[in-house]
Parts: structure tokens; C-alpha cells; sequence
């Protein structure tokens, strides 16, 4: 069957992120006296977040998770913060992350041939405000809060394949994060695309294509069409 879609991660793979997040936790670690490796901290908040997010038994949206998680990182650093007013550090930078440079060129090729929407873990109203600020088009957005549960669990991708109306073959995912965006869609029957944007070392999975930037991309899809 022909693809017709295709679903991209949004953040670390649209949308850059990283220098806003660090940017955040240092505001924390000021606002609360402490000189602590931001970079340091935010990895320990990183981890934290997933573990959340992997215990979950109800939906929580994410803004609702960085605050949990930023209160157990606070402790575990001994420092005494106000978490719920601290996460607004992090929370202020959600809508006002920048494209990378990769992306319009990437879709301006493709928007011809496919649908493109965005399949993303955040709250909507970031994405939403993100999508506003960058000008960039697209044809369809999910994110956790719309779909009520987040990647790599394979109901996101089943409810997003449901609200597109499309068969999993019918869809490419693309993303940065090897788990959720190539080897989870792919155990649902999606083709994907990992964007290796840091060089990570390889899945060793030889049915994942995986590209550096975006500007491959096009031409990986159009290799995979021509032999399926």
C-alpha cells in the first residue's frame, strides 16, 4: 500500500530545544541560590520525566509532569525550591523554540507527495503556539494531551492512525528519539525514519533507515517507495 503520510516527531527533530531547556534550569538553580551544573541537572530532570511517564496509571499532562519531576529533582539535589512557581522557568521557553534549519527545505520537497502532520509528546497549546511563531504548515498535529497518552506506549500511535484514518503502512514516523519515533512505530506496523541529529550509535536494526538531517530524508522516502 502507498504511503501517503507522514508524521513527525516535533521536538529535537522540528523544533530545537536543548540550549531553551538548559537556559530554564539554570534560571531554577539561581532563583534558588544553587551553583550546580545546569546541564547536569536538566539530564537528571530528563530522567526523571521518563520514569513519571512510564508509570503512569492516568493521563497527567505534561506540564503537570515537569512539576512533579522538578520537585523530586530539587530534593534529590538538596534544594529547597518552590517548584510549581520554579517550572515556569522552563514552561515560559515551550512556545518560543526555533526551527532547525533543515525542516522548510525538507518540506517544501515533500508537501507535493504527502501529508504531513505532527505526532509529538507535549501539551497542545505549546505545539500550537510553536507552529504559529515558525509559520510552518502542516496538514494534522497530535500531541499526548490530544491523544490521552504518550509515546512509546502503542496506543498513541494506534489513536493517531485512527484520527488520520490511515492503515499503518499508509504512514512514515519520523523522529529523534530511537525508542519512540523509529522502534515503537515500527512494532505497530509503521515504517520509520530515525533522525540521528547527535551521532548516537546505531539501533543495529537494518529495517529502520536513519538519516542525519532532515535533507536526507526525501530521498530515503523515495528509496522505500520504490521497493515496497
Amino acid at each position: 500500500m502507498t504511503v501517503t503520510t507522514i508524521a513527525f516527531d516535533a521536538y529535537g527533530t522540528l523544533f530545537d530545544t536543548a540550549e531553551g531547556s538548559i537556559q530554564a534550569t539554570r534560571r531554577i538553580l539561581r532563583n534558588n541560590g544553587s551553583e550546580l551544573d545546569p546541564s547536569v541537572v536538566y539530564a537528571s530532570w530528563k530522567a526523571v520525566h521518563k520514569e513519571i511517564v512510564a508509570a503512569l496509571t492516568s493521563f497527567k499532562t505534561e506540564a503537570e509532569i515537569f512539576v512533579e519531576g522538578l520537585s523530586r529533582v530539587l530534593e534529590m539535589h538538596g534544594i529547597a525550591g518552590d517548584p510549581g512557581a520554579d517550572v515556569q522557568f522552563l514552561l515560559d521557553t515551550l512556545g518560543v523554540r526555533e526551527l532547525f534549519w533543515d525542516v522548510i527545505p525538507c518540506f517544501a520537497e515533500l508537501r507535493a507527495r504527502f501529508d504531513l502532520v505532527i505526532a509529538s509528546n507535549t501539551d497542545s497549546r505549546p505545539l500550537l503556539e510553536n507552529l504559529r511563531r515558525s509559520g510552518l504548515a502542516v496538514d494534522g498535529w497530535f500531541t499526548s494531551e490530544s491523544l490521552g497518552v504518550y509515546k512509546p506506549d502503542p496506543k498513541f500511535y494506534n489513536r493517531m492512525l485512527a484520527e488520520l484514518r490511515k492503515r499503518p503502512e499508509e504512514v512514515v514516523f519520523v523522529g529523534d528519539t530511537l525508542e519512540s519515533d523509529a522502534l515503537a512505530p515500527a512494532e505497530c506496523g509503521i515504517r520509520s525514519v530515525w533522525l540521528n541529529r547527535n551521532n548516537q550509535l546505531s539501533p543495529g536494526r537494518d529495517e529502520i533507515p536513519t538519516v542525519s538531517t532532515l535533507s536526507e530524508l526525501p530521498e530515503v522516502i523515495r528509496l522505500d517507495r520504490s521497493t515496497s
